[in-house]
């Protein structure tokens, strides 16, 4: 879990806010700590915090982003002195004492409209919190006659007079909030309050009994809370009913809540050192003598660190340029630890831009071997070959192909290694894309997952089960959809002779083998799911493979064989038609026949 300091066990960006005190409480607090960090003279532009954070995997019809690195933060105006342990293998998370409210002139530096939007958001905070902890409360006992009167005081559930497109329009969001809150602490505490309505009923209770002075009313059923939730939750949110329903589907309504919260706030900034050309130790010495405040990222990463505050823009200092790190998102360091490549090995990554994690395979390689970079994209060629010479990166050659198309263009049980960063709805990531909540639907998912399939069996083929070292392939996202994750791996599992292995990542949820109708192959459990709301990164998926035989299954050869023979016979068709004077008809009519048949489809 990414640290952060001063705020253990936040879900939060982990910027430091700090308010009050003055000047001599800030002299008094740096006699005391010399490794204490001083408060921030001057905050960076918020624009600043989002440059050069694009990504890509394979192309298809959705814009699919998985690779990001975040730059910028506060400022500091005091070095801060190393502490050996914290940056050599035991990256301890040390937390100051200050907690967010340690002697700051930060408010008189501020604009009038910026002090205002702290003071509403923390007014928020508070107000949220206060609410929860009463919520939570009311759940245990129930609601009472007239709160349950005000949750559905707006005409019932099948009311949309203050919804429309998702979020609502001229909505009260406290009230809805508190609604909200209101049916999750229902809906978590659902049985045993069912319990304690059956046992005042065999008590011979009329219906309603005093608490506390008040009339604690009868459950109503579950799908009526059900109902309410989904409405509130869409028009609090701004999510459509696809996604909406996704989200409810996956997680408990409480841990919904959570991951909405936390995928309208951003992550923590990142950095990945580049032990190419310099120690971990080393770079966090020269940017915190460039006023950069920063951590380890966690005793999980090696390399990784987490970046609090900055002075300069972290992506143009001379060390960024120099290659000695790169801005890298925590949750995308996890697929490369996974697939844990070795030197004078043959690794393929099918979608590298922007080159994170290319640079990263290159790194962990020594420079030996050799590494295979493909882009589908031609207008992202030109960064990720600079950011791989940037890096230091001398072992890759970069390719421009259809991740379908590289067993043919490179051969098939030629690499050692694959890794498929696959390009997917972005439902992880949606603090960087919030038109993800609207724009994603059942044919869009659908279309990504053909296009992810035939991918992950290409990444399969060209890795050579015999090799001494390796035979593995990792599969990874930045979706939460069981349809992008564990569904895939399942389709491989039945489609070439794998298995899922263990990823080695020390932390992360196991993945799912049931998800409503659908049940997947007990070993996909070994794979690990991330989110926003628990571990603090981008919701991502990261599974295993490890090849067995460079055959494929007879019957699935089989079926290929058809399917080819059916599309070869189209093909034929098409040309006949053509030739038969048929093809001005062919071509003007194209478009329209073409849509009929998706339609009908």
């Amino acid at each position: 879990m990414v640290t952060t300091r001063g705020r253990k066990g936040k879900r939060e960006s982990p910027r430091v806010d700090k308010r009050g005190g003055g000047k001599k409480a800030k002299r008094e607090e740096a006699k005391g700590a010399a490794a204490a960090k001083a408060p921030p003279e001057k905050k960076l532009k918020e624009s600043d915090l989002f440059e050069e954070d694009t990504s890509s995997s394979e192309d298809s019809e959705l814009e699919l982003r998985d690779d990001y690195g975040v730059e910028g933060g506060e400022s500091s105006e005091s070095e801060s002195s190393l502490d050996d342990d914290k940056f050599f293998g035991d990256d301890s998370d040390e937390d100051g004492e200050g907690d967010g409210e340690s002697g700051s002139e930060e408010g008189e530096e501020l604009l009038e409209i910026e002090k205002k939007a702290r003071r509403d958001a923390r007014r928020e905070k508070e107000d949220a919190e206060a609410a929860e902890a009463e919520l939570g409360e009311r759940g245990e006992q129930g609601l009472t006659t007239r709160e349950e009167e005000d949750l559905f005081d707006d005409g019932g559930d099948d009311s949309e007079s203050d919804e429309e497109d998702g979020r609502g329009v001229g909505v009260d969001v406290f009230k809805v909030k508190r609604r909200l809150q209101q049916v999750v602490g229902i809906l978590s505490n659902f049985k045993q309050l069912k319990k304690k309505q059956q046992e005042r009923q065999d008590a011979g209770s009329d219906g309603e009994e005093e608490e506390g002075g008040e009339a604690v009313t009868e459950l109503r059923p579950r799908s009526d809370y059900v109902r309410r939730m989904t409405k509130d939750f869409k028009v609090l949110y701004g999510y459509n009913d696809f996604m909406t329903e996704q989200i409810l589907s996956i997680f408990t309504p409480a841990e919904a809540l959570a991951f909405a919260d936390a995928s309208e706030g951003s992550r923590p900034t990142t950095l990945r050192a580049n032990p190419l050309k310099t120690k971990r130790r080393d770079l966090a010495a020269a940017l915190i003598g460039r006023g950069v405040n920063l951590d380890p990222i966690g005793d999980w990463s090696k390399v990784g660190l987490v970046v609090y505050e900055s002075k300069v823009p972290i992506g143009a200092t001379p060390e960024y340029l120099a290659g000695h790190y790169t801005k890298q998102g925590a949750s995308s360091l996890l697929p490369v630890m996974a697939l844990a490549p070795q030197p004078n090995e043959t690794v393929v990554d099918l979608a590298a831009s922007p080159g994170g994690k290319t640079t990263h395979i290159g790194a962990l390689m020594n420079n030996t071997g050799l590494l295979y970079a493909n882009e589908l994209k031609k207008e992202r060629l030109a960064s990720l070959s600079a950011n791989i010479q940037r890096m230091g990166v001398r072992n890759a050659i970069v390719c421009n192909y259809d991740g379908r198309d590289l067993p043919k263009a490179i051969g098939k049980f030629q690499c050692d290694r694959a890794l498929l960063d696959a390009p997917c709805s972005g439902t992880g990531v949606i603090w960087k894309d919030p038109g993800v909540k609207t724009s994603r639907s059942p044919e869009d998912i659908w279309k990504t997952v053909k296009i992810q399939k035939e991918l992950l069996l290409s990444a399969i083929d060209m890795v050579d089960a015999e090799s001494k070292t390796g035979g593995y392939v990792v599969y990874s996202t930045c979706s939460i959809l069981v349809e992008e994750n564990e569904l895939v791996v399942d389709y491989a599992l039945r489609k070439r002779n794998v298995k899922v292995v263990s990823t080695g990542l020390t932390f992360g949820q196991d993945a799912f083998i049931r998800f409503r109708q659908h049940r997947v192959h007990p070993s996909i459990a070994k794979a690990k799911r991330y989110y926003p709301h628990v571990h603090n990164i981008d919701g991502f998926f990261v599974c295993k493979l490890k090849k067995l035989s460079n055959k494929i299954p007879e019957s699935e050869v089989a079926q290929e064989a058809i399917a080819k023979k059916q599309k070869k016979e189209e093909k034929e068709k098409a040309e006949t038609a053509a030739a038969s004077g048929k093809g001005k008809f062919n071509k003007k009519r194209k478009s329209k026949w073409k849509n009929r048949a998706n339609d009908t489809y």
